[in-house]
């Protein structure tokens, strides 16, 4: 059992060490996930730590239970991460919608140039915040 829980922190360490400092619109709600995988991590050592001679099932019981609420915790604070990265891209289409507007038949080389320009921009915000979102995620390939 201590070689299992040694083993899940070296993993949470691994998580929590791509955690860093970004100055992107999602830091707040990235650092409470950094705070709460310290806290599951916190959780798994003090599991780690009970002494099986000195330690009662109420001890290990207390440990289960504080690894729970950690993890409850780590399990939120992603939730709001992944809300937080879903409206800005929903925010992002709606807008790249309105610019789009109704064109209908118009040639793109027939529009003025600032119509160009705020439908350049709008692809653009889209495309920043999808990446974004996507850099979030754990399905990304690339870590940090």
């Amino acid at each position: 059992m201590k070689k299992t829980i040694i083993c899940l922190a070296a993993a949470g360490a691994l998580v929590l060490a791509a955690c860093g400092d970004d100055d992107d619109p999602t830091e707040d709600a990235l650092s409470s996930v950094c705070d709460a995988e310290e806290k599951v991590l916190e959780s798994l050592a003090g599991l780690a730590s009970l002494d099986p001679v000195e330690s009662t099932g109420e001890d290990l019981q207390q440990g289960v239970d504080d690894l729970q609420s950690s993890v409850d915790d780590l399990v939120a604070a992603r939730g709001d991460l992944v809300e937080q990265d879903v409206d800005n891209v929903k925010s992002t289409f709606d807008s790249l919608k309105s610019a789009l507007g109704d064109l209908g038949d118009v040639p793109l080389s027939e529009l003025e140039d600032s119509a160009s320009a705020t439908i350049d921009a709008s692809i653009a915000g889209f495309q920043a915040a999808y990446e974004e979102a996507y850099a979030n995620s754990s399905c990304g390939t690339d870590s940090e």
